[in-house]
């Protein structure tokens, strides 16, 4: 049995895994495109391989004890683990909801080693003709601007607050039409944290009504430790 990096009683990654992520934040050997000319580019490229053996590994897959793991990883690397600070808030809450088509789909989406963040705030949403996804009819082309407080591609979802349809809605990154570019030079967090803000444009994109979680109010959800 491999050992355990965590402290007693702590939670743990083995020690094979977390030397396998301490290599690839040191040495990354994957670009991320659409960032070469970010300023902080390195710390994406680094940060988007860790992530893609976080997902294929499931690190984060356990719904029911997501900060646990959130905890192991910053054993290994602090930032690593801040960049999924959303993703460890996200699926505690969806995991606290009712059971429902979309809520479900998100969560098996997160079982089988997807990534979600968080998006910060929406500044404009408008559904063609004003009518969001519906029983009767429930595909919508949605135009809108939100924020992330990361480069987007490093997710699988972006999850945001849709308040014409009150729901959470699923935006999946790779959707076609959905882009984004920075918002601004990136901010310290602290000396060893470093992020900058991303707007993502959607332009008539279309969503089902399984990719919108009903709630009767926004979601009280706090931002991860390091970002508040």
């Amino acid at each position: 049995m491999s050992a355990s990096t965590g402290l007693p009683g702590q939670p743990g990654l083995d020690a094979a895994t977390a030397e396998a992520l301490r290599e690839i934040l040191a040495a990354p050997a994957l670009p991320v495109g659409g960032t070469a000319g970010g300023p902080d580019a390195g710390r994406l490229t680094a940060l988007r391989e860790a992530l893609d053996y976080v997902g294929s590994r499931r690190l984060l897959a356990d719904e029911t004890r997501p900060f646990d793991r959130l905890a192991a990883l910053a054993q290994t690397d602090a930032a690593l683990a801040d960049s999924l600070g959303w993703h460890a808030a996200l699926t505690g809450l969806l995991a606290s909801l009712p059971a429902g088509r979309a809520r479900n789909a998100v969560l098996g989406d997160v079982r089988r080693g997807a990534l979600l963040t968080w998006a910060t705030s929406v500044s404009r949403w408008r559904w063609q003709d004003d009518r969001p996804p519906a029983h009767r009819a429930p595909l919508g082309r949605a135009e809108a601007e939100l924020v992330t407080d990361d480069f987007p591609g490093l997710y699988d979802t972006i999850v945001g607050w849709e308040p014409a349809a009150a729901a959470l809605i699923a935006i999946p990154t790779h959707r076609d039409r959905v882009t984004w570019a920075h918002a601004g030079a990136p901010a310290p967090a602290s000396p060893a944290l470093v992020r900058s803000p991303w707007t993502v444009r959607l332009a008539d994109v279309t969503f089902h009504l399984d990719e919108l979680i009903p709630l009767s109010q926004p979601p009280s959800i706090a931002p991860p430790v390091g970002r508040r």
